[in-house]
């Protein structure tokens, strides 16, 4: 890549001040800004260059949001961004937060699937989706309470049959002396 100066692209001071502007705004989030596109030559090809440039932030930060608020405001995990277009370092980063979303469906879908067993009454299923941090702490946590049910399912059972065994009828009040 060649590079040169300002001056030698063509810009002029108030070009060259709109770019700064332009430039300064898009460092701090804002991705209003646009530069005038009716210059020609290399001015021009600067203009419509930053301009593209804000458009695909502007259009990033719009698709990251939507994923961020479908995910944890409206609760649909696995959403995806649409990385059509997207080349280079913008498709890895929109693939990248696609499987992170799908990954962490993945993981809620899997506790999902096992409360919803333990609440039908099966205790014989685990969570078993791969997970660390915060979320394997989760999974850890689910399993040993399910272990936990299932124990005290059999205590229950054990003591129920003790009972039984002793021939004593649960729905009588016992004898007065």
């Amino acid at each position: 890549m060649r590079y040169m100066s300002l001056q030698d692209a063509g810009l002029n001071a108030e070009e060259t001040q709109q770019l700064l502007e332009a430039l300064a705004a898009i460092r701090q989030g804002d991705f209003s800004a646009q530069m005038s596109t009716s210059q020609s030559g290399m001015a021009g090809e600067v203009a419509e260059s930053v301009n593209a440039l804000v458009d695909q932030l502007q259009k990033f930060a719009v698709d990251v949001s939507r994923l961020a608020a479908t995910t944890s405001v409206q609760g649909n995990f696995g959403a995806q961004m649409s990385s059509a277009g997207a080349t280079g370092i913008w498709k890895d980063l929109t693939d990248n937060l696609n499987h992170m979303s799908l990954i962490l469906a993945t993981q809620v879908r899997d506790i999902a699937r096992v409360a919803d067993a333990v609440a039908q009454g099966d205790l014989s299923q685990k969570v078993i989706v791969t997970a660390e941090g915060e979320m394997g702490e989760l999974k850890a946590t689910f399993n040993t309470m399910i272990d936990q049910l299932e124990l005290l399912k059999n205590s229950v059972g054990q003591l129920v049959e003790k009972v039984n065994n002793a021939g004593l009828d649960l729905g009588s009040p016992p004898p007065i002396p």
